[in-house]
């Protein structure tokens, strides 16, 4: 699964139900569960599914479907009841069939609210084959999770999102990602509705006014990975992708859209075979699902996922054409082959269990963007995993950050897996581990996994195992456990040596980062592999100790040292000579380097380790480096680092110096037609407009906004360049008072172009003024913008300095209304997440009393808030003991 923006994770929860208190709930090892304690862990083995046949209902007009489920088990002891799982199911029936042929009937009942159930025979079922019957009614969700619902022109859309376990809403079952097994699905709905499931519809009967859609057995998967959708949705049909050298077969593909939107997905229809392609040619096997159906409901989900053959995805990230915003295309893109890499890995090869989910979300992360550098190769995705990589290490420096692989033992623990550490520092690691194997190696060890494992589960250690004899690098392993089994970000001090004739030699110290006010025990050790770049050199080994010596392959005391020359996951330190020296040479260095020589500068600033002074010089020389995502990061972290520790007095003077160092380079890559160009050129726009105040940009971009607003307002082709429409409509929004802002409002409301609806949503939350604010969030809570689009407004408002004390105020004042926007279970490890923009160990006091004032409806919210308070008080001391040498370093002559 891909998320659209990783700044609001939904996370699951689980509080009791009252009348269930007869049950204990209780944590431990399968082995140790007495009989009668309800698991809210794994489940035990004593019943092993080995197929389902579902039955379906649905009308999406209506607020509740029904169903019937019947699940063959394997029934390893004679007992009189089986533990599975069905949350807020109204079950009417239930009974089992024997391997005999006997009926008898059971009882079911919640005993957990996070979805454990319990099934009681009337009488002790014995072992063998054993079919469980249920029939039951639900409830179709207003959320975007379990079976959900969507309505757009007075049409009502049905989709289901299952991961990780909101399956057990819609069907009961054994929802675990052990247990894989075939699905029989049939689906009843009115005749004027079109039914989608993961595999192919092999016959319809017409049953009155509806529709009989019996379905193709699926291969073998999880609950997780079921999906199907209801409604009435046009069917974009594109021709069979050909079979190839490595898939026998041709393969179905078709979008699903909403009523009147075929054209639209025609684009993402074109490029899903050279993606599907070259991941084939990368897994050494055949896309290994009977159809691929492209799902997109009409509804901002924030989000796309992986089903085999009934893949979701939010509008903005395929409904689109040749001439949409570059950035739309690149996301696209990318989750496009995010998504198609899952149907190997996670789907073909699905985890043990939960706490190897990151797996999965690792992998695909990583294989997207080779494959988008594969397929696009102008698309600039080149150094995008790294720099992925380098933005996560901000999440990772914090004393709360989670291991990639974090320990799973209860339902309520599960959706933590699903973490932005576990996609982007998951994929920076794999990403250092493929440059330490080399690509070809790597890949013979990721085909060894898949051949191994194909249809069934597998653990991280299993993984790890087939990529060392599959490459036949067994060192692999310890560098990769210790990653994953740990939270953080390794930090290597360095200094060089030089002795007369004798090689020169770098030490280097190993612990982990920890910023200004942090409160992290930096006793943490890595098996690291390490490249040292020095002049035309490079020296690479692996250490795995407090301190090591390394002898450079070079003669004579080299001009500099680049201590991270191979994208490992680490940061790096230096005495200022040593930094000095590297500066020297910033502009010569590749990008890749110029990157990380940029993050562990800034890294270093922050943790009081090196001078102001430095810090800005470097980004004064980094600037001018010819990769643009160099100064791209360069302008992020000057606007970042200043705008979180300056007062309004000094912040002139930073403004100043961006204007010096960016306006020179926006002038020369504003005319230039590339990606690259393109891509700098939108973001150094918007941040000379908003961070540098600069007066020369302003005044033509209000008449543009006047004209695109226009030109929206007649339905007239826009004749604006689109990567810079959002900061366009932001001018307008700032600039030209409430009519402006009034009509961007109709036209977030009513377009059917994602691209344009996201701009105008973004334009509309940058409002400064307290009036518009108040509106805004208002429309935010009453029904007028749902799903992701509800809790970007809110976010982004909140984040504003203009806007976050009256935002706070609001959100006090509404709080019930804006805990009513997230679904009931995932409340209180998202809702605290709000808090983290203050920056004064005075609110991050007021934010933890507030939070805790409302625990009763936030089940779950410690550890988000945990991290929440934290970053506010690391903000706080950063501020304290970094602003004044920063002050002083911009003001000096």
């Amino acid at each position: 699964m891909k998320k659209r923006c990783l700044t609001l994770i939904m996370l699951l929860c689980a509080a009791f139900l009252p009348g269930c208190a007869q049950h204990e709930r209780q944590t431990m090892p399968i082995a140790q569960q007495p009989a009668t304690v309800a698991p809210d862990g794994q489940l035990s083995d004593i019943a092993i599914p080995t197929a389902y046949q579902l039955d379906f209902t649905i009308d999406p007009s209506k607020d509740r479907f029904s169903g019937y489920t019947q699940i063959t088990i394997d029934l390893n002891n004679i007992s009189e009841y089986v533990w599975l799982h069905g949350k807020d199911l109204d079950v009417s029936s239930s009974h089992a069939i024997t391997a005999a042929g006997k009926k008898v009937e059971a009882t079911y009942q919640q005993v957990l609210p996070s979805g454990v159930a319990r099934l009681d025979f009337a009488e002790p079922v014995p072992a063998g084959k054993v079919e469980l019957h249920l029939s039951y009614t639900a409830a179709i969700s207003e959320q975007p999770k379990a079976l959900f619902k969507a309505v757009r022109g007075g049409h009502a859309y049905t989709a289901t999102q299952f991961q990780t376990i909101s399956a057990r809403e819609v069907f009961p079952g054994f929802d675990e990602p052990r247990f894989k097994q075939p699905f029989t699905l049939t689906i009843t709905s009115p005749d004027t509705m079109t039914a989608i499931a993961n595999t192919p519809v092999v016959k319809q009967v017409q049953q009155d006014n509806n529709i009989v859609h019996h379905f193709a057995t699926t291969a073998p998967l999880p609950t997780y990975l079921v999906a199907f959708a209801v409604g009435p949705y046009d069917l974009a049909n594109a021709d069979r992708l050909p079979a190839n050298t490595i898939r026998e077969k041709s393969l179905p593909l078709r979008g699903v859209v909403a009523q009147g939107l075929k054209d639209n997905i025609r684009f993402g229809l074109t490029n899903t075979q050279p993606i599907l392609e070259s991941l084939e040619r990368y897994f050494g096997s055949g896309y290994p699902y009977q159809k691929l159906d492209l799902i997109v409901p009409p509804l901002s989900l924030g989000y796309a996922m992986e089903n085999p053959g009934a893949v979701v995805y939010d509008e903005y990230l395929m409904l689109m054409d040749s001439q949409a915003p570059l950035e739309q295309k690149r996301s696209h893109t990318l989750v496009h082959a995010h998504e198609l890499a899952h149907m190997w890995f996670g789907n073909l090869v699905t985890p043990q269990w939960w706490d190897d989910l990151w797996l999965n979300e690792s992998f695909a992360t990583w294989m997207a963007y080779k494959t988008a550098n594969q397929v696009w190769p102008e698309g600039e995705f080149e150094r995008s995993l790294l720099s992925g990589a380098l933005k996560i290490m901000e999440k990772d420096s914090q004393d709360n950050a989670q291991k990639i692989r974090e320990p799973v033992q209860a339902n309520d623990q599960i959706a933590y897996a699903l973490s932005a550490i576990a996609y982007h520092k998951g994929a920076g690691v794999l990403n250092m581990l493929e440059k330490f194997a080399g690509e070809q190696s790597f890949r013979d060890g990721v085909q060894t996994h898949i051949r191994r494992y194909a249809h069934q589960n597998a653990d991280a250690h299993q993984f790890m195992q087939s990529v060392s004899d599959g490459s036949n690098i067994p060192e692999l392993v310890p560098v990769f456990t210790s990653f994953i089994t740990q939270p953080g970000v390794p930090l290597l001090d360095v200094s060089l040596s030089c002795k007369p004739n004798q090689p020169a030699t770098v030490t280097l110290n190993q612990s982990r980062y920890a910023p200004v006010g942090s409160e992290i025990d930096t006793r943490q050790r890595w098996t690291l592999p390490v490249c040292l770049a020095h002049d035309d050199e490079q020296t690479c080994t692996i250490i795995d100790s407090p301190t090591a010596t390394v002898a450079l392959e070079q003669q004579g005391c080299p001009d500099y040292v680049h201590p991270n020359a191979s994208q490992g996951y680490y940061r790096f330190s230096m005495g200022e000579a040593d930094w000095r020296a590297l500066l020297s040479h910033a502009t010569q260095l590749p990008a890749d380097q110029a990157l990380i020589a940029v993050d562990s500068l800034t890294a270093a600033f922050k943790a009081g380790t090196v001078s102001a002074s430095t810090w800005l010089h470097g980004m004064e020389v980094l600037a001018t480096h010819s990769a643009w995502d160099v100064t791209d990061l360069v302008a992020e972290q000057f606007e970042t680092v200043s705008s979180s520790l300056l007062d309004a007095e000094t912040m002139s003077a930073a403004s100043q110096k961006s204007l010096a160092l960016f306006r020179p380079v926006y002038a020369r890559v504003k005319s230039q037609d590339t990606v690259a160009a393109t891509l700098l050129g939108s973001d150094l726009q918007h941040h000379l407009l908003t961070f540098s105040k600069d007066p020369a940009l302003r005044q033509p971009l209000q008449e543009q906004a006047k004209s695109l607003i226009a030109s929206i307002d007649q339905n007239k082709e826009q004749d604006i360049d689109v990567s810079t429409r959002a900061t366009v409509l932001r001018v307008g929004v700032s600039d030209l008072g409430t009519a402006f802002f009034n009509k961007l409002l109709t036209v977030s409301q009513t377009t059917q172009d994602p691209a344009l609806r996201a701009d105008a949503i973004i334009a509309l939350a940058s409002t400064d003024d307290p009036m518009l604010s108040k509106t805004l969030l208002g429309l935010a809570i009453d029904g007028t913008y749902k799903g992701y689009d509800a809790f970007d407004i809110i976010d982004r408002q909140i984040s504003n300095k203009e806007t976050r004390e009256a935002t706070y105020t609001w959100l006090k004042e509404n709080v019930d209304a804006v805990f009513k926007l997230f679904p009931k279970s995932d409340r209180g490890p998202a809702f605290p997440h709000f808090g983290r923009h203050f920056c004064s160990t005075q609110k991050a006091e007021d934010w933890q009393q507030f939070v805790e004032s409302h625990a009763a409806s936030l089940s779950g919210y410690e550890r988000s808030l945990a991290k929440a308070v934290e970053k506010i008080k690391q903000c706080a001391a950063m501020k304290q003991k970094l602003a004044a040498p920063l002050s002083q370093a911009l003001t000096a002559p």
